[in-house]
C-alpha cells in the first residue's frame, strides 16, 4: 500500500547551495512542523540501516574515485525511499495520515553538483542520473534558499571547517548557484513543471524558518481547495442534470 500511497503526496523539496543556511533552518523547520503529520527524505544522507557501502566508504579513501561516489550517493537516494515508506507505515500505524513529503534536498542537488559532466548534454545527462536515482521522486515544488554570495562567503569562512571545503569555494559556488537558475528556468524538460518559491535567507534564521513555513502551508491550502473543485465538478456532473435532460423521455425498458 505504501508503494502506492508515497508518490500521491505533495513533495516539497528544500535546497539551496552551501553556505545558504539550509541546515540550521531545517532543524528549526522540522519542529515548527511537527502539528503537520509529513514524511522526510534526504537523498544525501545514510539510510538508518547498514550498508556494506556505507562501511567501506567510512574505511577506505573511495571518494577520490567519481564512479564511486556517484554509485554510493545513488544507493542513499534510493535508501531514502524505502526508509520514507517505513515513516508512512508508521504513520498509518497510530491512525496518521501523512500531508506531503518534505525533501531535505533532492535529485536536483544531484543533477546541480554534476552539471558540468553533462551541460555539454543536458537531456542524457538527467537520464543517467535519473537511472541510477530511479526510486526517488521529482519533486514537484521546490522552495529555493538564497542569500547574496558575500553573504554566503561571510558564513561559510565562520564554519571553520575543512571537510566540503572543494564544493564552498567561490567558483563552485556560484556555478551551483547558476545551475539552479537554469533548472528553474527549465533547461530540462522533466523538470519543467516543478513550481519554484524563491525564499530569501538574508534575514535571520527564524525569519527564514517562519517565510518557509508559511510557503508549505500555502502550498498545503492550494491543493486542498484544488482538490474540493475537482471533487465537485466530478459531482455535479453526475448529479446535476443537464438542460437536454431535463427534456427527454426515460427509455422504455
Amino acid at each position: 500500500m505504501t508503494m502506492e500511497f508515497l508518490p500521491t503526496l505533495p513533495y516539497i523539496a528544500v535546497e539551496g547551495i552551501k553556505g545558504v543556511g539550509k541546515s540550521t533552518v531545517l532543524s528549526m523547520l522540522k519542529k515548527r512542523l511537527q502539528m503537520l503529520p509529513h514524511v522526510s527524505i534526504n537523498p544525501t544522507s545514510r539510510v538508518s540501516r547498514f550498508s556494506w557501502m556505507e562501511f567501506w566508504d567510512q574505511h577506505l579513501p573511495l571518494r577520490r574515485f567519481d564512479c564511486w561516489t556517484r554509485a554510493l550517493y545513488a544507493n542513499r537516494s534510493n535508501g531514502q525511499v524505502y526508509q520514507a515508506q517505513e515513516q508512512v507505515d508508521a504513520l498509518f500505524e497510530e491512525g496518521v495520515c501523512p500531508q506531503f513529503i518534505l525533501g531535505d534536498r533532492s535529485i536536483l542537488t544531484s543533477i546541480t553538483t554534476r552539471w558540468h559532466q553533462g551541460k555539454e548534454n543536458p537531456e542524457e545527462y538527467y537520464n543517467t542520473i535519473r537511472k541510477e536515482e530511479r526510486l526517488i521522486p521529482i519533486p514537484q515544488h521546490v522552495l529555493y534558499m538564497h542569500a547574496s554570495m558575500d553573504t554566503i562567503f561571510s558564513r561559510i569562512s565562520a564554519r571553520n571547517r575543512s571537510y566540503g571545503a572543494f564544493d564552498e569555494q567561490p567558483k563552485r559556488l556560484m556555478a551551483a548557484h547558476e545551475t539552479y537558475m537554469k533548472l528553474k528556468d527549465g533547461v530540462l524538460r522533466p523538470l519543467k513543471n516543478i513550481k519554484w518559491h524563491m525564499i530569501s535567507a538574508e534575514s535571520n534564521p527564524d525569519q527564514v524558518c517562519e517565510d518557509l513555513y508559511k510557503a508549505i502551508v500555502s502550498i498545503l491550502s492550494d491543493k486542498k481547495t484544488k482538490n474540493k473543485k475537482s471533487t465537485l465538478t466530478a459531482l455535479s456532473s453526475v448529479l446535476v442534470p443537464t438542460h437536454e435532460s431535463l427534456f427527454m423521455e426515460p427509455k422504455k425498458i
